[in-house]
């Protein structure tokens, strides 16, 4: 009998299989991967839309934005940004809030005698603090009740979330 040696050329099939398997793994991550972007990506723009959305009702602290100013030919008066000036129907409710913000600990500091000028001479004497701390009064407006109606995230990512805009008042307490 005559022997024959033959080199076969290709994968065996056990081969196959493994890199069939090693396949399927990696596509398995990469949909994983994917739709933990999907839905990052999903909840930013909703984040952004419920931004734009919200945003102007807080800055004209109105509860409902149909009633647009007109000019004299019934057309929409427009801002310096081209967007039409909305007419408060209702302002929205506000809860005044203080935000105080506090350093613990003590030392000096040094002043120039004119601030304008970097190099003028330090003023000699050293103002000392001690703990400082800020208090500011703000008003808390929330838009969650008042853009309902207008809502156009109903069951989408960050839906529940409610933005919170603040108003700072002109007056504020430092001590030091």
């Amino acid at each position: 009998m005559k022997k024959t040696n033959k080199k076969l050329k290709g994968m065996t099939l056990i081969e196959m299989i493994i890199s069939l398997a090693i396949f399927a793994v990696m596509s398995l991550v990469l949909l994983v991967i994917g739709q933990v972007v999907d839905k990052q990506m999903r909840a930013t723009t909703n984040l952004k839309e419920k931004v734009v959305q919200q945003s102007p009702l807080a800055a004209n602290r109105i509860t409902k934005c149909d009633q647009i100013q007109l000019d004299a030919n019934g057309q929409p008066v427009t801002d310096a940004s081209g967007l039409p000036i909305v007419l408060p129907t209702s302002e929205l409710p506000t809860t005044p809030i203080v935000i105080t913000i506090k350093v613990d600990g003590n030392g000096q500091y040094y002043l120039r005698q004119d601030p304008n000028d970097p190099n003028s001479p330090i003023d000699p004497n050293a103002h000392t603090f001690n703990d400082p701390s800020i208090s500011i009064n703000c008003k808390k407006y929330d838009t969650k009740q008042a853009v309902r109606d207008l809502d156009v995230s109903n069951g989408k990512p960050n839906d529940g979330l409610s933005l919170e805009f603040v108003e700072i008042e002109p007056t504020t307490a430092a001590t030091t």
